[in-house]
């Protein structure tokens, strides 16, 4: 007799491949929704950043949706130590979107940083200790979007398979990640705005960098807490001692690590006060504020000091410095100069008399601090004197009195012997 297979079987059968090929489908259409490869040709940087738009260039991996989102209103909150004690926390709060740095926690410092957080901008090294701590930086608060950025070689092979298997825990998390084409224009964006390349001249771009052309193309207006202005850790009298982040309260100095960074040539390093210079630039032109510390944005104006020569060779200089330091107020790519102040001005290329006040104002700076060191040395040198002689002095009187108490026994024993002899 011929084996018949039963109806049942058949029907399972087909259901089961029927599902199969879903899984299949569903797989490769998850690949194909997020296309991270270089760009083929290189695409030039519009006029304002306000342009840029952001739905195409911000790749979702979680939530599905692309980045859509306005705000009339924005704080940037930075993660300095100059945060603390500010009881800023109900302001920002109340604020139509807060956009916070890598992984700035806000339990335990709700009174001075708020709570509430709408963008999360974080640097491809921060996104494993974001990524494990979804309690804070994940669920806190529901309508968190995470905005990662890194080299699209490491954010391809593992940043981004990371946060897709966090998702799948995590349904509701909304994550995007900026495309090979948006990190070439950052790139893009610091040559153009510094005269620097970002590869030949050794530079990494910070989280604030970042940050802060995403808050400009997210936000009308925008108030930025925290953040130094460019010539804060160059001051004639330093600033007192920082750390880097308010959440590590044994951390590096802030002024160390900024000027450490600025003025070195070995190995790649941020290049924070430039970049601070150019936003301060940016403020008129984005509507930009900036507090705790508050800056002095006077256009395209800003201090420049011995810390950042190395960017001398992109940037002109005023005759209207002359009032306050020649040499020492400087702008960068300004259009014209009537937007300064109104009135023309007539403006010289960076040269040999630039650089040589820079230098000896550096240099007199310098031998003032040798002055006070040697200060210092002399003090401690005549210190030590004193302390010898005093030591002396006691060594010679507790010489004296021992030899005085040998002297009072030995005539006490003559006494005894010479009272024996008598009897």
């Amino acid at each position: 007799m011929k084996n018949h297979k039963s109806p049942h079987a058949v029907v399972l059968v087909i259901l089961f491949a029927l599902f199969m090929l879903l899984i299949i489908y569903n797989s490769n259409s998850r690949g194909e929704g997020l296309r991270y490869a270089p760009p083929q040709n290189k695409t030039p940087l519009p006029s304002s950043l306000k342009t840029w738009g952001v739905k195409g260039e911000y790749l979702p991996v979680s939530g599905g949706k692309p980045l859509d989102r306005h705000c009339n209103q924005c704080v940037l909150i930075t993660s300095s130590s100059h945060l603390l004690g500010s009881k800023l926390g109900r302001d920002i709060d109340q604020t139509e979107c807060t956009i916070r740095m890598n992984d700035a926690p806000t339990t335990g410092f709700w009174e001075d940083v708020g709570n509430k957080t709408t963008f999360r901008v974080i640097a491809h090294s921060s996104a494993f200790r974001v990524l494990k701590r979804p309690q804070e930086f994940i669920n806190k608060t529901p309508e968190n979007v995470l905005i990662f950025w890194g080299p699209p070689l490491k954010m391809q092979k593992s940043i981004i398979k990371l946060i897709e298997r966090v998702s799948l825990s995590f349904p509701n998390m909304t994550a995007f990640v900026a495309s090979p084409k948006r990190m070439q224009q950052f790139d893009d964006l610091f040559q153009k705005e510094t005269g620097k390349d970002r590869q030949t001249s050794r530079s990494w771009l910070s989280t604030g960098w970042f940050t802060m052309v995403i808050a400009v193309e997210l936000c009308d207006k925008l108030h930025v807490y925290g953040m130094v202005p460019p010539s804060y850790c160059t001051m004639k009298t330093p600033p007192h001692r920082l750390p880097y982040h308010y959440y590590e309260p044994k951390g590096p100095d802030e002024c160390t690590t900024y000027i450490r960074n600025e003025r070195s040539h070995k190995g790649n390093h941020h290049r924070f006060i430039t970049e601070k210079r150019v936003f301060a630039r940016w403020a008129s032109l984005y509507n930009i504020t900036f507090s705790h510390p508050e800056w002095e944005t006077g256009g395209a104006r800003y201090k420049l000091f011995k810390s950042s020569l190395w960017f001398l060779d992109c940037c002109v200089i005023s005759h209207h410095a002359t009032e306050e330091r020649l040499g020492a107020l400087w702008e960068i790519r300004s259009p014209t100069s009537s937007q300064l102040d109104g009135s023309p001005s007539k403006l010289l290329p960076v040269g040999r008399l630039a650089v040589e006040t820079e230098e000896e104002e550096w240099k007199e700076g310098k031998k003032e601090k040798r002055g006070e060191k040697e200060e210092k040395r002399r003090e401690r040198k005549m210190k030590v004197r004193k302390e010898g002689k005093r030591e002396r002095r006691k060594e010679e009187e507790e010489r004296k009195k021992k030899i005085e108490r040998k002297d009072g026994e030995r005539k006490k024993d003559e006494r005894k012997k010479e009272e024996r002899k008598s009897k």
